[in-house]
């Protein structure tokens, strides 16, 4: 294991962190395993039952893994504009949400 300075652009989150690496351009996002074993859990359920079942149920499945990315990508770009850093995309997904 080796070791790495990282800038940390949040605190708040207990099971995610924007940090930001200084060999990059942009900030990342670190997902905790389970978080991670969740998407892909149930990224591969749409991708199996895509093919078999109503689209009500793939349905409920692509909406828990936007769920899901909807809102680490509110917390990182909460962080980003925290510390005045522009995004790596436009338009910001936060831009076409009801909050």
């Amino acid at each position: 294991m080796s070791e790495e300075k990282v800038d940390v652009l949040n605190y708040s989150l207990a099971v995610s962190r924007v940090v930001w690496l200084k060999d990059r351009n942009f900030p990342g996002y670190v997902i905790q395993g389970d978080g991670l074993h969740d998407l892909y859990k149930t990224s591969r359920e749409i991708q199996r039952l895509s093919m078999s079942l109503s689209e009500r149920e793939l349905c409920n499945l692509a909406n828990h893994v936007v769920s899901v990315l909807t809102r680490m990508l509110v917390r990182y770009e909460e962080a980003l504009s925290k510390e005045n850093i522009a995004l790596p995309y436009d338009p910001p997904v936060k831009s076409g949400l009801n909050l």
